[in-house]
C-alpha cells in the first residue's frame, strides 16, 4: 500500500509545477477579494493535485495493472484516497 501511495505523489510532481504557476497568477488576480483569496487558492490548488492524479491514472490505464496486483481492492482504493 505504501508503494500505491508513493506512485501517486511521484505522479504528481507533474502536476506541482504547473499548479504553482496557476496558483500564482490566482492569487495576484484576485487579490482584491482580500482573506477569500487565500482559502480560494488552497482549494484550487488541491484541485489541480488529485485531478491531475487521476487523469494521469486515466490516460494510462493504471486500474488494469492495479486490478493485476495481488491486493486486496479494500487495500487500492485505500492507498488511492487517502
Amino acid at each position: 500500500m505504501l508503494n500505491l501511495i508513493m506512485k501517486d505523489i511521484i505522479v504528481q510532481k507533474k502536476s506541482i509545477a504547473f499548479a504553482v504557476l496557476y496558483i500564482a497568477f490566482f492569487m495576484v488576480a484576485l487579490q482584491s477579494f482580500g482573506e477569500m483569496t487565500f482559502t480560494c487558492a488552497i482549494t484550487a490548488f488541491s484541485y489541480i493535485l488529485v485531478m491531475g492524479g487521476f487523469a494521469y491514472d486515466d490516460k494510462n490505464k493504471a486500474d488494469i495493472m492495479l486490478n493485476s496486483l495481488p491486493l486486496k481492492r479494500y487495500n487500492i482504493v485505500l492507498a488511492k484516497y487517502i
